[in-house]
């Protein structure tokens, strides 16, 4: 999906500003009673002086935008939506879809005498009661549809509403306006045909209100329906769409008919088509339900390594959330040209051609963290679907942060805090530019939702909320969650209710910072030890800006601090202040003090540093995160590393390590460590370490280098390795080379 920045209002800032100018004084620092360390004092500081506060023009400026803000909330329900029949063929040359629908509906509480649809850029030929009743007066605007249903219907009456219609979905609207690519809803590829290096296709894109631009429907994400779709194509092709497929019928003129059937409710947006000349359907099955992997025919050998590890997921996450997959089939296509990575629709996922890759790519790097994602989905998403697009981290952020759950259930600790390091930087670099609440009323488009906020943030306050409460309460709750909400729309505040019902913990504070106000604490701290009276002050200070983030954030905190003398005393405490000030009797100095040694905090924390601190760190640090921190920071100080641990950096047990270790310090490893190198290139588990080592051994002329590449090639382990092979044996035989590439 496309991710855009949106300008965020201070209203709130100011008028904090001025409370605080009308009572300057600031509240104690405090830690909490519970886990001190014996003979730890704490000092309360005055945290905060405003003495005067007043409304420049700029805040002026942004109140005046806050007020004019349109506030994106829930859409109001006035019928419900309980089945939607399908009937759909298509014109390739004009890129257009000729329809017949019919909806079947109820008054959701209140009497009803007129019915509104989303229905984007159509030409409607009948609308009426039932597909043979009488016809029906309509106003239509070219995106909403409001039809006089010729009587009033009172809540527990069900009727149909039957529509003839034309869809152009690359037609420009009444209104002027030009739909972006994301938002046109279906997709025509190579629909003359004259393209020969791109199969014909025709597929699919709802999220966010797109799929209104092929039927007509209430597109909206708290809305849930049933569905049952015929596809009219010429033989040739292959179809796929929700659910199962009924009946596949043959007609004379060389065109076929499929029907398939979807009777569990799901939202609109959830739809979807695939069609294409060129699908190979390989077929598998996890505990009775079907599964299909659909790839172009060129990939059929590698369907299965492609969506390599999905059943042992569905496995995985039938066990953590305690419900098994909840659908009656499980499909994975390819499509060329898709305007997003891949898109989570319900038994039926749709990617984009870049992970339908041969194997040796996928050596180098798999498919899971994407295919992960997607089928997560269709528990957090397809099953329990956030109510409206400003909580939408509801179904991103449990997406986002059940990636790393798997990469550490498959992979281990290290991968897993690889992929959490990743998160965290992609967000931090977003709130370098602006930060918003992770539920977000306040946006201009439903695109503006789909940022690293609601992605990465999202997953990453999962984590903490995870570690806060413990493993084991945190699945139950999730559990809860989602047994209560199954076939549902939610917000907020119903998984706060799961996890305070099962945990008997207020979590309201924990909901209120994270969910709803902005940013993350960024934390300075100073550390001063008195080897006269055996103390260590700390000193943490929270430095965000209070007129752009939230002021002041409340976290649990655990301190190792690791002493000359070998021992490590273990602080746990509780950060609600500005500023906390603590003073600890410490026997021996400290070489390392290890903030979150656990790394589950959304904290950015800084201090200054030196070369001891950092090698202490990386001798001393369990975490991915704080060994890789060690060696990037190292990089600096090369030539002081002793020997050995330059040499540990090899033994690793994070690629990305090992990786690190070479790029940054490969030409301190020769001649001494050249046998390591050789050993690595042959045989170490990451193929990007394999191809380094083997870059750094070709650029300092490694005697038996033109043996070795044509090792490897021979090998051909992986793209990177034998890319590397290739051109290291250029260099040496430039002829022998090109032969071989070829």
């Amino acid at each position: 999906m496309t991710f855009n920045t949106t300008v965020i209002s201070i209203l709130g800032s100011a008028l904090l500003l001025l409370s605080l100018a009308c009572s300057p004084s600031a509240a104690k620092a405090t830690v909490e009673k519970e886990g001190h360390s014996p003979g730890m004092e704490v000092r309360d500081l005055d945290t905060m002086e405003i003495t005067a506060a007043r409304i420049t023009p700029e805040i002026e400026e942004r109140i005046k935008a806050l007020e004019e803000q349109v506030y994106e909330g829930t859409y109001e329900k006035r019928a419900r939506l309980i089945h939607t029949f399908l009937d759909l063929s298509f014109g390739w040359e004009e890129r257009t879809i000729s329809g017949e629908a019919v909806l079947t509906l109820t008054p959701y509480f209140y009497d009803i005498s007129e019915l509104r649809l989303d229905a984007k850029n159509f030409d409607i030929y009948r609308i009426s009661k039932g597909t043979d009743g009488e016809e029906l007066d309509y106003d239509y605007d070219g995106v909403e549809l409001y039809i006089d249903l010729g009587t009033t219907y009172t809540r527990g009456d069900t009727f149909d509403i039957y529509l003839d219609y034309k869809a152009f979905p690359y037609r420009q609207r009444p209104d002027g306006f030009q739909p972006a690519a994301i938002q046109r809803g279906i997709y025509f590829v190579n629909y003359t045909g004259e393209d020969l290096y791109k199969p014909m296709q025709i597929w699919t894109q709802g999220q966010t209100e797109y799929n209104s631009n092929w039927f007509p429907t209430i597109d909206k994400p708290n809305v849930r329906t049933t569905q049952e779709m015929v596809i009219t194509v010429d033989d040739r092709f292959t179809t796929l769409t929700n659910g199962m497929l009924i009946e596949s019928e043959a007609l004379d003129n060389g065109m076929r008919k499929d029907r398939f059937v979807l009777d569990m409710d799901h939202p609109p947006y959830l739809f979807m088509l695939a069609i294409s000349e060129d699908y190979v359907v390989v077929e598998d099955e996890w505990r009775g339900v079907p599964i299909e992997y659909i790839v172009e025919s060129d990939y059929e050998q590698y369907a299965a390594d492609i969506f390599g590890n999905t059943l042992e997921m569905m496995d995985f996450f039938s066990e953590k959330t305690g419900i098994d997959y909840p659908w009656p089939k499980y499909s994975q296509v390819v499509v060329r040209d898709f305007v997003a990575g891949a898109m989570e629709n319900t038994t039926a996922v749709i990617y984009g051609e870049q992970v339908q890759r041969p194997k040796i790519d996928l050596v180098d790097s798999n498919n899971d963290g994407i295919v992960a994602h997607e089928l997560i989905h269709h528990w957090f998403g397809n099953m329990v679907t956030c109510e409206n697009w400003a909580s939408l981290t509801l179904n991103e952020g449990f997406a986002s942060f059940t990636e790393y759950l798997w990469e550490d259930y498959k992979y281990g600790a290290d991968r897993a805090g690889e992929l959490r390091l990743d998160k965290l930087q992609a967000y931090y670099n977003e709130a370098v530019n602006y930060v918003r609440p992770l539920i977000n009323f306040g946006y201009d488009d439903n695109e503006e939702m789909f940022d690293r906020h609601t992605y990465n943030k999202g997953g990453l306050v999962l984590q903490m909320l995870r570690d806060y409460v413990g493993d084991e309460a945190f699945f139950a709750s999730w559990n809860k969650y989602l047994v209560d909400n199954i076939y549902s729309a939610v917000e907020v505040h119903d998984l706060r209710l799961a996890f305070e019902e099962v945990t008997g913990k207020d979590l309201n504070w924990f909901f209120d910072q994270w969910f709803f106000k902005k940013g993350h604490p960024q934390i300075f701290l100073e550390k001063q030890y008195d080897s006269g009276s055996g103390t260590l002050g700390l000193n943490i200070q929270q430095v965000q800006d209070p007129a752009e983030w939230h002021p002041v954030f409340q976290f649990p905190l655990r301190v190792d601090i690791y002493l000359e003398n070998g021992s490590v005393i273990e602080l746990d405490v509780f950060i609600d202040q500005r500023e906390t000030v603590f003073l600890l009797d410490c026997p021996s100095p400290p070489v390392w003090v290890n903030f979150d040694p656990d790394k589950f905090l959304l904290v950015e924390f800084d201090m200054e540093r030196n070369f001891d601190s950092y090698l202490a760190q990386y001798q001393l640090a369990s975490s991915f995160q704080d060994r890789h921190q060690a060696v990037m920071a190292l990089r600096s100080y090369a030539s002081d590393i002793p020997s050995e641990v330059r040499n540990s950096f090899l033994e690793d047990g994070s690629g990305r390590i090992r990786h690190a270790a070479l790029s940054a310090f490969g030409n301190y490893y020769l001649p001494d460590r050249e046998d390591r190198l050789v050993e690595m290139v042959l045989t170490d588990e990451s193929s990007l370490v394999r191809a380094t080592a083997l870059e750094i051994l070709e650029m300092f002329d490694h005697s038996n280098i033109r043996s070795l590449a044509r090792e490897v090639l021979e090998a051909g382990y992986s793209a990177a390795t034998i890319s590397a092979a290739l051109e290291a044996l250029y260099h040496r035989s430039p002829e022998e080379a090109i032969e071989l590439a070829a």
